[in-house]
């Protein structure tokens, strides 16, 4: 519940004033990248075009501290309300040997644009000047940025907030040199899906033993903390759950973001009161299950702009909760019960990594990045400990009249174990089966379709070219009539063969589409590469030189319908269908045995 204190991206922080940052003297290649945090420039209420900012800075504008939110101020003015909308500028003096810079962007509050040298480069929601104009959005961006025109650039966001509890840049934004801002990127991801995979392990394990003996509750509690908390690391700090679920709506990730916070809770008291029955009061644990049941069930059906204002609120729930857990902890640990001081050494652990990761992201001390995941880890392996260690003392008791069944257990698990291997080894041939076109043997139509569902989203993330050919063996109806249908299956499956041997890539596929006709995905491709394999494939074909008296060059041929698109978020794969099979009519309409596309070579 205290993690994503630490925000911090690079090796260093730099401080603006006044709207301008002086990196003249930093080296992007020794010190590393620096936190863009200090004073920025500031307007409220206006959405400043950035043309008007890359001359002087307007006169008399104000300044805003990076990273904040939005407040009301002690005077009841409007200079930082909660809702509203404003504009951002930072100048920012480079050194003369700057690399090819980026800029990482986190969580802005929250819809915003993003502008360099009056450049739009990136964008999350829609940024307007009332609720009803402005949708929240969230997208976690590395920002590749242009070369600057006169050794320093000029950062202008636009950002708007009209549906959550406050708004404004409230965290870190981190520049530096492109391959360095990926890298501790990807470093960062990689450790929060590790924390939160082996977390998630960890659940689901104690939710088996649960299955197993459901005398005991408290393994399925905190197989359900557990669980909770791998949602929460997936949901907050770097969100890869925006990676797992591209289409999460920003609604719905801050919904999962205090659910998981609030639900934890009352999992957290259940866990704890089957851990140690009778030390905690009866009271205590009625209150913390109707408030978190409460407060749930409140965030499940209202608004965001409704729930988030009680946050405060939320905290001081989580701090009762706290607070009657060290006092039931307490109690127990002067009784000297070996899970009571597990519980205390966990929680010492992770209360440390949080107020060391808090003061690091306040650049107070140096730690190493996340290191409340760190903590947050050990105390769940420590209360895995524990409820292990008890699990063990209660196998031990009861040993004896286990092993008159241990010979036939282990038998049937070897069964079980035999019998759930030949069903997966059914299954995945049964799964090959249904992706693979009978005849031919390569891709059938539904393996396709999968796959153009698949990088179709995955092509308008990166802006990249996708290709599509459509193949048509051209007067297949009078070869059969000429040769007979057997003659014909056969020249199918030659036909497909070449196909598949003249692609050289392995991420290409090429699939029969129904009859006589094939189709051939081409990822990361434009549309002079993609002619260029359309004619390595024409050519594989000739050189079968599979007689065809009903041909009028004597021999087997292709019709190729080539399309080529940059697919859009919005946009429809069936488009590309389209463009490809309209060119193979094209191409049948000019004479067969020929290529036709858009643009051609």
């Amino acid at each position: 519940m205290l993690g994503g204190c630490g925000v911090t991206g690079g090796s260093g922080s730099g401080r603006s004033e006044a709207g301008v940052l002086d990196l003249r003297d930093w080296s992007f290649q020794r010190q590393g990248a620096v936190g863009l945090n200090g004073e920025w420039g500031f307007t409220w209420n206006a959405l400043v075009p950035p043309a008007e900012l890359q001359g002087q800075w307007p006169e008399g504008f104000d300044t805003a501290s990076v990273p904040d939110q939005w407040r009301v101020d002690a005077g009841g003015g409007d200079r930082f309300k909660r809702h509203g909308y404003a504009t951002y500028f930072l100048r920012v003096l480079l050194p003369p040997d700057a690399p090819a810079l980026s800029l990482k962007v986190r969580d802005v509050g929250t819809a915003y644009r993003v502008f360099v040298d009056g450049q739009l480069l990136h964008q999350a929601g829609r940024v307007g000047r009332d609720a009803a104009s402005t949708t929240p959005g969230f997208q976690r961006q590395l920002v590749p940025l242009p070369a600057p025109d006169s050794g320093e650039y000029r950062i202008v966001f636009h950002v708007a907030n009209f549906h959550y509890r406050s708004g404004g840049l409230w965290e870190y934004l981190v520049l530096g040199a492109s391959d360095d801002v990926r890298r501790h990127y990807e470093q960062a991801l990689g450790l929060s899906i590790a924390l939160a995979s082996a977390i998630g392990a960890i659940g689901l394990y104690h939710l088996g033993l649960y299955s197993l003996r459901r005398k005991d509750s408290s393994p399925l509690f905190f197989g359900l903390v557990c669980l909770i908390t791998s949602a929460r690391l997936l949901s907050t700090d770097e969100r890869y759950i925006t990676e797992l679920w591209p289409g999460i709506s920003h609604d719905a990730l801050f919904r999962l973001e205090y659910l998981s916070f609030l639900l934890a809770l009352p999992t957290f008291g259940a866990y704890f009161s089957r851990l140690l029955p009778g030390y905690y009061p009866t009271w205590a644990m009625r209150m913390i299950y109707v408030l978190g049941l409460g407060f749930s069930s409140g965030v499940a059906i209202t608004p965001m702009s409704v729930y988030s204002p009680w946050l405060p609120v939320f905290q001081i729930y989580l701090l009762l909760t706290c607070g009657v857990g060290l006092y039931a902890m307490a109690r127990a640990a002067l009784e000297r019960r070996e899970e009571a001081a597990a519980f205390l050494v966990g929680f010492a652990i992770l209360i440390f990594t949080a107020v060391a990761d808090l003061l690091s992201s306040r650049d107070v001390i140096n730690t190493p990045h996340f290191l409340i995941g760190f903590g947050l880890f050990s105390f769940i392996i420590i209360q895995s400990y524990a409820l292990s260690r008890r699990s063990a003392q209660a196998f031990a008791a009861v040993e004896s009249l286990t092993s008159e069944l241990e010979a036939y257990s282990t038998n049937l698990e070897e069964k079980v174990q035999q019998r759930t291997a030949e069903l997966g080894d059914a299954n995945a041939k049964l799964e090959q089966m249904a992706m693979i076109d009978g005849l031919t043997q390569i891709n059938n139509r539904r393996q396709f379709d999968t796959a153009l569902a698949r990088e179709w989203p995955a092509h308008a993330r990166r802006k990249a070219s996708l290709s599509l050919l459509i193949l048509d063996i051209d007067n297949f109806k009078a070869f059969n009539d000429s040769y007979g249908h057997l003659k014909g299956d056969e020249v199918l499956v030659r036909v497909a063969g070449a196909l598949s041997s003249a692609l050289s890539r392995p991420n290409d596929l090429v699939a029969r589409y129904g009859g006589e006709e094939f189709v051939v995905l081409l990822p990361d491709t434009d549309a002079e590469g993609a002619w260029n394999v359309a004619e390595r494939l024409l050519a594989s074909v000739a050189v079968l030189n599979i007689p065809h008296q009903a041909s009028d060059i004597g021999h087997l041929s292709l019709s190729i319908g080539v399309a080529t698109l940059v697919p859009e978020h919005a946009g429809d794969a069936a488009s590309l269908l389209e463009q490809a099979d309209q060119h193979l009519y094209a191409a049948k309409a000019a004479g067969r045995n020929r290529i036709s596309g858009n643009p051609e070579p």
